[in-house]
């Protein structure tokens, strides 16, 4: 039964479209290294053994590695801002200075290292050393207490790299002690020379201070210097004096001012006849606010009077004038107003006229107002008096005040220096007395933590090692790559896509043929034929089912098939593509047109005399040349007799009305060319046809007969179908998964059409 099949251009594989990209790939570096890799091992080995015998040769490297912890003494609790002995060779800086050549000139001092095997000859010892010479911090800060610090050195003696860490390690201990102590006695000594310089300028200064106090009056003296806690001042100091002067003659103004007023206070009322009781009651209250504010004073005279007799005398008049004479009340007002006469007199006190005579003998009435008036004119007096002597002693002590200022500017600014270097030697004493204390807690200390120990140098075995390998690998891959450069072969599919500017209708793996030594049966190349599931045979069958979509769509129907050089397969892809394209139901007509070099007969095991050339000479009819095959729907036509002129005997008129003929009998005529750059007979046989399928073979056509090919259809105008590649690498063409692994039976040639698969 025969199985019609469907093609769908939109489902054809994405190598069929046509692709103008570049005639040439860049490398893939990648799939040349997968290519070349058994390539690339050998020189990694080779590498290896030189790399070897170079490490034999130059000798081995011993590393000696020794750990020290530096770490800060003790520190008293003192600020680091008041610190007087800064740290010496902070953390970040003990590197530097380990691998720097005065340690390592130390370090040669006290291990003496000129005499190591390792340096002799040298001419610079120092810069021997710190050639193989590395240190590292491997724990701590820069600011931390405690670091641990690592020392490796490297040579080719292993005794001698011990030597030179152990001498390095003890020569930063020397440096590290020796810096300290130089530290600390240079800055003691400074304290000690600035401190000194400091006490005798204070000595300076406080006889210059002395000297000054002897010219300094002796009234002055005393307000002059410092002002101890419990000291007496015995003089004041002329400003203070101004100072209560002038708020004495203040006070003095106002009770003038005062005074002033109830003087022209009584008069106006005086004058204007104010009633006397009225004017009376005006001086009571002016005495009794003269009481309130002099209570408990004996200054003068007039306010003792004021303060006492005249109330009393007041309240006499009163008691006499509301109930008599004989009063109780009376009585003793007036025997308080004799006691008061009889002390001012006592006292010497002057008072009014009428004033000192007894009450009981009075007969006279006493004008109050007007003694008042004379005590209001006596105290105004005495206090004018005293404001021009409260003046004169205020400009007296303002000359003095000035005296005493320039006194004082003086002794202020000798005090300040004075008080000011003081309290300077007072901290440089405190300093120098930190530096004595410091100096035992300041700098380093350095402990080994761990023996120096040495050991053979890997790194410089694996240097070797891996610089051999990996000089052989690129040795090995230049040449691979000077090879890919000048291998001008179609490497893939997509090379021959890329080259050809052609769709690329499918690929063939590369398969070997089995022996042929069954003569009696088709050639074991007929792949498709004898092994139906191998891959090669699903290969054609993809090939096919490409080919019929492209045929459709170009109505094409007799397709020549060439290839550009002899040896490409074009035979035996013709052959198998045939087959396929017969088992699926199609009648199909091969027929052998390389009338140089025929090869169609011997793959389907049939006799060459009677063909294309007995055609064309007219020796027989073409359908009595086409001979049936063991295959259903396939026909053949041999190539008959070589002719002398092939060329022409393809160019002649027969041809054209050959295939005319042909092409009403059969569904598909394909037509096995010879080679496009070998004759010129594809290119004559091209203008019959409905179109041309080129083979190529990868790894054996080179690019530019590629492109000769593709110039050549090109300039003859041929219709090009697409290009098939033979020899592909199993990757590029496979379909494992669909095949039956079963081995077919080389003797059976099955009739049916086989089952077709994804493609």
């Amino acid at each position: 039964m025969k199985h019609e099949l469907e093609f769908h251009a939109d489902a054809l594989p994405g190598h069929v479209n046509p692709d103008d990209e570049a005639e040439r790939l860049p490398i893939n570096y990648v799939q040349l290294a997968i290519r070349f890799k058994w390539w690339l091992l050998c020189g990694l080995a080779v590498g290896a053994v030189l790399g070897h015998l170079a490490y034999t040769k130059a000798g081995p490297e011993y590393e000696a590695v020794g750990s020290m912890l530096v770490s800060r003494k003790y520190m008293p609790p003192v600020r680091e801002s008041e610190r007087m002995l800064q740290d010496t060779g902070k953390p970040s800086e003990h590197i530097p200075l380990i691998v720097s050549p005065m340690i390592a000139e130390k370090a040669i001092r006290i291990g003496q290292l000129q005499d190591l095997p390792t340096f002799r000859g040298e001419p610079d010892i120092v810069e021997a050393v710190l050639e193989g010479l590395k240190a590292k911090r491997i724990a701590g800060q820069d600011r931390s207490h405690f670091n641990v610090i690592e020392i490796r050195y490297a040579c080719r003696i292993a005794a001698d790299a011990h030597k030179v860490v152990e001498s390095i390690i003890a020569g930063y201990a020397e440096y590290l002690g020796e810096q300290s102590l130089e530290h600390s006695r240079e800055v003691l000594n400074l304290a000690q020379k600035a401190t000194a310089e400091l006490r005798t300028q204070i000595d300076l200064k406080e006889d210059a201070y002395h000297d000054f106090l002897q010219t300094v009056p002796e009234e002055y003296r005393s307000a002059l210097g410092p002002k101890m806690p419990n000291a007496v001042t015995t003089n004041i100091a002329p400003e203070d004096v101004i100072h209560a002067l002038g708020e004495e003659r203040n006070r003095n103004r106002i009770r003038q001012a005062e005074l002033n007023s109830r003087q022209k206070s009584i008069e106006t009322a005086l004058a204007a006849g104010d009633p006397r009781d009225a004017i009376e009651q005006e001086v009571r209250r002016f005495m009794s606010a003269d009481g309130r504010s002099e209570r408990n004073s004996r200054s003068t005279e007039i306010s003792a009077y004021q303060q006492l007799l005249i109330p009393l005398l007041l309240r006499e008049q009163d008691l006499s004038r509301d109930f008599g004479k004989d009063h109780p009340e009376l009585i003793s007002v007036r025997q308080s107003i004799t006691k008061i006469v009889e002390t001012y007199r006592k006292l010497g006190v002057q008072l009014p006229e009428g004033v000192e005579v007894p009450a009981s003998e009075r007969t006279v009435a006493i004008d109050y107002i007007g003694m008042y008036r004379d005590s209001l004119k006596r105290q105004i007096h005495e206090l004018e008096l005293k404001d021009r002597e409260l003046a004169s002693l205020i400009k007296q002590e303002g000359s003095r005040s000035s005296e005493f200022s320039r006194y004082r500017a003086t002794d202020q600014e000798l005090r300040a220096g004075l008080t000011q270097l003081q309290e300077l030697w007072k901290k440089r004493m405190d300093r120098e007395g930190e530096v004595v204390i410091e100096k035992d807690t300041s700098g380093y200390t350095m402990k080994t933590l761990a023996p120096v120990k040495e050991a053979l140098v890997m790194k410089r075995l694996m240097k070797f090692y891996a610089g051999g390998s990996l000089f052989g690998m690129f040795v090995v891959a230049i040449v691979v790559l000077v090879r890919e450069l000048r291998d001008l072969t179609l490497k893939d599919v997509k090379d021959v896509r890329v080259t050809l500017k052609q769709p690329v209708l499918g690929s063939v793996i590369a398969f070997q043929v089995p022996a042929d030594n069954r003569p009696n049966l088709p050639h074991p190349a007929l792949r498709y034929l004898l092994a139906p599931h191998s891959v090669e045979a699903e290969n054609y069958r993809s090939i096919r089912t490409a080919m019929l979509v492209t045929a459709e769509q170009a109505a094409a129907r007799t397709i020549l098939v060439s290839s550009p050089e002899p040896g490409d397969g074009k035979t035996t892809l013709v052959s198998n593509l045939a087959i396929a394209v017969a088992q699926s139901g199609k009648r199909v007509l091969l027929i052998d047109a390389d009338l140089r070099r025929p090869n169609v007969h011997t793959l389907f095991r049939v006799a060459q005399e009677i063909g294309l050339t007995e055609v064309l000479t007219g020796e027989i009819d073409a359908l009595n040349a086409v001979r049936p095959t063991v295959i259903n729907g396939l026909s053949l036509m041999t190539a008959g007799h070589p002719p002398a002129n092939p060329a022409e005997l393809l160019s002649s008129p027969r041809l054209q009305q050959l295939l005319r003929t042909l092409r009403d009998e059969f569904d598909f005529i394909f037509i096995d060319a010879p080679p496009l750059l070998a004759v010129s007979d594809p290119c004559i046989l091209a203008r019959q046809t409905d179109g041309l399928l080129i083979v190529t073979r990868i790894n054996k056509n080179t690019r530019g007969a590629a492109v000769r090919v593709r110039d050549l259809v090109r300039d003859q105008g041929i219709r090009v179908l697409g290009a098939i590649a033979n020899g592909a690498a199993p990757g590029q063409a496979y379909y494992g998964e669909y095949l039956n692994t079963e081995p077919d039976s080389v003797g059976t040639v099955s009739s049916q059409t086989p089952q077709l698969t994804s493609v």
